[in-house]
């Protein structure tokens, strides 16, 4: 029963994130050794998991909604900074600040009521550099005059800070990891850690710190170390030797959150699991060999656009305010204004025409998917039972017998929404079309059955919520034979192809589409540029001739 009400609570917040009861299973799992909430990966199984412990548990729905948003935001967005940003410790915390400042914008007293709780249960928050993602709190009271700048640096501005600009920021202030961060048990939220005590091994080389005990307390090291491995289960690490050639100084600390040291294998598990090296690398001194699993980092494979510093705010918004099915947000946050300072100036009249152009290609969205819409849905009734019933009929009817023997059962009128399959092209010439064909998608989705497949050289069929977070399985060929062939072959009554029409279909494969009577509906994406009148092409294929309906979506394209 208790597991029961753990479970409970934590389907109400994911709930709440739009994130179903079997989504949830797969994705968060309860584990009572960690503090509050982890997310993992591994590098073996390619398994992402977010972990929620005891305290996560402790806390009011509303406030483990919260620890849910942000855990997903840092794994949605932490887009390779850890491939080029050298001290993951201080990258870990400007995007806790960062990812506070995106809630907090949106949620204001709610979220400063949740980072009083998180945050201010223990003094020492104040004084270590996770006080900076502390929404709401009186700058006066922190103590440390760098901190306090800082503070009022990134909350009292306009603009939200992009992590990699707030990573250089900090390391400009003397905030690093040797220099201001001090472990002492305590993990992001400020909640003791609990369990026997561990060491800190130093990854660079040199001496190690028992808990709380300062840099006199020296011992051989068991954590990170020349050798050492990692458990391909869960990221912790494994006793190995320790390299023990370096500086006291040199110790690098497993989280960011209170004062004092803590082992890599407890401080990866605690509170949001911020690792000072969620992984082991191979760096000088160290002597590491690397791992198979980690911590609280995003996995090294599909990471691109490193260069994000100026598009965090745009990215957090977009994540936030698009509604994802399966585990993303609600779309609760998707008010988002900025305020900018404008002056008077000129205004030519191709920046019009480009603008009425974009208001244009969201009408003809929309009028193409009422279109496909209204052709799809058609009346087909289901079939009633027989007007002229025999004496017995009418007995079975009126006492009920029919409904048990399931004779006559159908005595209403009632309609009928055919399977719709949806195909998109995602060869490289489709990509400037993709939130178009996900505005198109979520359309479709919500009103039949439907099953989604992407296409280049071949079709695969693709979750929704994946494609509508950004993740895009991109082809290097288009055949729309494959397409065809696999529409003949499903049970699907109806499919809407998404291409720009830069492939072929077969005579054969065109016959049989008519043969089985198979409802085609082609929409074609042209990209335009407003001063190219050529551009305005009239897109054509072999599907033209097999398609009940055939739509053109221009779409503005600038350099």
């Amino acid at each position: 029963n208790v597991l029961d009400e753990k479970h409970e609570k934590l389907f109400e917040a994911a709930g709440s994130l739009d994130i179903t009861v079997l989504d949830c299973q797969k994705l968060i799992t309860i584990e009572d050794d960690v503090g509050i909430a982890c997310w993992t990966y591994n590098h073996a199984t390619k398994e992402e998991k977010i972990i929620v412990g005891p305290e996560g548990l402790e806390l009011t729905t509303r406030h483990l909604e919260f620890v849910l948003r942000h855990e997903l935001l840092h794994k949605y967005l932490f887009k390779g900074y850890s491939l080029v940003l050298h001290d993951h410790t201080l990258m870990n915390i400007a995007l806790d600040i960062c990812i506070n400042r995106v809630l907090y914008d949106e949620y204001k007293e709610e979220f400063e009521e949740f980072c009083n709780v998180i945050y201010g249960k223990y003094p020492g928050n104040r004084q270590n550099p996770l006080v900076l993602a502390w929404a709401g709190i009186d700058p006066s009271t922190i103590e440390d005059e760098k901190l306090r700048t800082l503070y009022h640096k990134i909350w009292k501005t306009k603009h939200n800070p992009s992590p990699k600009a707030l990573y250089y920021t900090l390391l400009e202030h003397g905030v690093s990891e040797r220099e201001m961060i001090k472990v002492e048990g305590l993990d992001p939220f400020g909640i003791p850690v609990k369990g026997k005590d561990r060491e800190l091994g130093n990854q660079k080389g040199g001496k190690t710190q028992k808990n709380g005990e300062g840099a006199s307390d020296e011992e051989e090291g068991k954590g990170t170390a020349k050798g050492g491995k990692k458990s391909e289960g869960d990221g912790q690490l494994k006793t190995g030797e320790q390299n023990n050639a370096g500086d006291d100084k040199d110790i690098e600390h497993g989280d960011a959150s209170g004062e004092g040291d803590k082992s890599d294998k407890e401080d990866d598990k605690k509170g949001f699991g911020k690792s000072g090296k969620d992984k082991v690398e191979d760096k000088k001194g160290s002597g590491g060999e690397g791992t198979s699993g980690y911590r609280r980092q995003i996995p090294s494979e599909g990471l691109e656009d490193t260069n994000t510093e100026d598009k965090f705010e745009k990215k957090a918004i977009n994540t936030l305010g698009k509604k994802r099915q399966g585990d993303g947000f609600s779309a609760a946050v998707s008010k988002w204004f900025e305020t900018i300072e404008i002056e008077k100036k000129e205004c030519a009249t191709s920046d019009v025409e480009e603008f009425i152009k974009r208001i244009e290609t969201t009408d003809t969205l929309d009028e193409v998917a009422t279109r496909i819409t209204s052709a799809i849905i058609y009346d087909t009734r289901v079939q009633f039972y027989p007007y002229r019933l025999t004496r017995a009929g009418y007995v079975y009817v009126n006492t009920g017998i029919s409904d048990l023997l399931h004779r006559y059962y159908n005595r209403s009128s009632d309609r009928r929404k055919p399977r719709l399959n949806i195909y998109v092209d995602t060869s490289p010439s489709m990509w400037n079309f993709k939130e178009k064909e996900v505005f198109l998608i979520e359309r479709f989705r919500d009103l039949f059955p439907t099953t989604f497949y992407v296409f280049a050289g071949e079709v695969k069929e693709f979750l929704i919520d994946d494609f509508i977070k950004g993740k895009y399985p991109m082809g290097a060929s288009t055949s729309f034979d494959s397409v065809i062939e696999h529409f003949i072959s499903s049970e699907a009554e109806c499919a809407v192809i998404f291409t720009d029409g830069e492939s072929s279909v077969n005579r054969d494969n065109s016959k049989r589409v008519l043969e089985y009577r198979k409802r085609l509906f082609t929409v074609y994406f042209n990209g335009t540029y407003s001063k190219d009148i050529s551009g305005h092409k009239k897109v054509q294929s072999d599907l033209d001739g097999i398609s009940e309906a055939v739509m053109q979506i221009d779409v503005p394209l600038y350099a």
